[in-house]
């Protein structure tokens, strides 16, 4: 037995169920499930209908609510869509479909709806049963299975870039009176790419290297439509990348900015004076930093544990990076009392404090920011991420072994190291030409 829609008018290619020939009045309604309201969770729909191979109801997949519905009401309205559309199917007659056998097989006395789908390709209906039909529509699927089967991270890269693209879509309706919202699966051109491009450069002032970043990623959904069987073949336009601008390396602090900010956070921010020490002593990254938990340090050896999956690329592999906890640091972790948090809270959660909620990334930027403008140091180079810099510099001068700063970096060669060190001013340029 197989689960397949019949190209028929007399079935629905959306929900799986086609007409009774002897309906049974046998269903459940469709209803939503909300997860008790909470948003953090998927909310989808499912219903339950007649199968006529088991002779028993059987409950449908679950019609997931779209990654774009962010609030309560707006879930609840394409819920209320949704369930409309099953329920009148199934208050009509409509029951699950089941493929009949193979075609040689298929007598007179079966129903006309059978061999009507053994006239299909079975590569052909699963085609157009499943993919979505609009390119919009095929974005917000890939997104929804993404939250499922990637990383976070990976997950909200895709999610900045769909949502740029609907914002593009909806200014370009509203200057130009062109609606790219109903577009095909199949409709995405060249010209359509470049559009988008000068609406990042010109409307939204993007950067070069966002811009790049934003294609990269719409090609990488596009590719995984195709890979999907959405579309045929690699169906991305041709586009280029435009030259990037060298990053600048986060500025050092001298040791006089250091002494000021410190001295400043003592009295006004303890929290973040904190932050800013873990990120001196340890090297650690501002990012992954909000990902470490009570449980990660552990005090008995001296340790910070970085699971790779929260380190800098979220690597898959499995296990986990170490930095050391020196003797100067090791009073600051002292302060925090993390021998009576719980052991799964984050170390640096909302608000900085020690809790169960992750906080964002960008908050703690802001926060920074804001105490380098109380104590006026702030110039639009000085970043939290300096410090990280501006300790590698400070153990280096102290005489720290590259092999040693190696480590504690978590690089995965000196070569890297050495690479930074330079980025840093703290090698000297190799040398051409060596005379003896």
């Amino acid at each position: 037995m197989g689960l397949f829609f019949a190209i028929d008018t007399t079935s629905d290619t959306t929900f799986g169920l086609t007409l009774a020939t002897n309906p049974t009045q046998r269903y459940t309604l469709a209803e939503l499930c909300d997860r008790s309201g909470d948003l953090s969770k998927r909310w989808f729909v499912r219903f339950s209908a007649y199968d006529p191979a088991t002779r028993k109801l059987r409950r449908s997949k679950q019609f997931w609510c779209p990654a774009q519905y962010t609030t309560a009401a707006t879930r609840r309205a394409w819920a209320k869509k949704k369930c409309h559309e099953i329920n009148t199917l199934l208050t009509s007659g409509y029951e699950f479909y089941v493929a009949s056998p193979p075609t040689s097989h298929v007598t007179q006395s079966e129903p006309a709806v059978l061999a009507t789908v053994n006239k299909v390709p079975i590569e052909l209906r699963t085609t157009f049963d499943l993919r979505p039909a609009t390119f919009v529509d095929a974005l917000d699927r890939l997104l929804s299975l993404r939250a499922i089967t990637h990383r976070d991270r990976t997950h909200d890269t895709n999610r900045d870039t769909v949502n740029r693209w609907k914002q593009f879509c909806a200014w370009l309706n509203a200057e130009k009176q062109i609606d790219l919202l109903p577009m095909p699966i199949d409709g995405l051109t060249g010209s359509d790419l470049n559009a988008f491009s000068d609406y990042l450069l010109q409307e939204r002032s993007n950067s070069n290297r966002t811009r790049n970043n934003l294609l990269g990623d719409l090609r990488t959904l596009v590719n995984l439509m195709s890979e999907r069987g959405w579309l045929a073949g690699q169906a991305f336009p041709k586009w280029g990348k435009l030259i990037e601008s060298p990053t600048r390396i986060h500025d050092v602090y001298t040791a006089e900015q250091r002494q000021l900010l410190i001295s400043h956070l003592r009295v006004h921010d303890h929290r973040l004076l904190l932050l800013v020490q873990f990120i001196y002593y340890t090297f650690l990254r501002p990012i992954e930093l909000t990902r470490i938990r009570v449980r990660d340090v552990d005090l008995q050896n001296n340790r910070i544990l970085i699971h790779k999956s929260d380190a800098k690329g979220g690597r898959k592999s499995a296990g986990f990076e170490v930095v050391v906890i020196n003797e100067q640091f090791r009073q600051y972790i002292d302060e925090m009392n993390l021998q009576i948090a719980h052991p799964n809270y984050y170390l640096f959660g909302r608000g900085l404090l020690t809790c169960g909620v992750q906080t964002v990334r960008n908050r703690l930027s802001e926060r920074h920011t804001q105490a380098l403008r109380d104590c006026g140091l702030y110039n639009e180079l000085l970043s939290l991420y300096g410090h990280k810099h501006t300790g590698v510099v400070r153990a280096y001068q102290a005489g720290a072994d590259i092999v040693w700063l190696q480590k504690q970096l978590r690089h995965a060669s000196l070569d890297d190291t050495q690479i930074y060190l330079r980025a840093l001013g703290l090698l000297p340029p190799e040398r051409l030409k060596i005379e003896w």
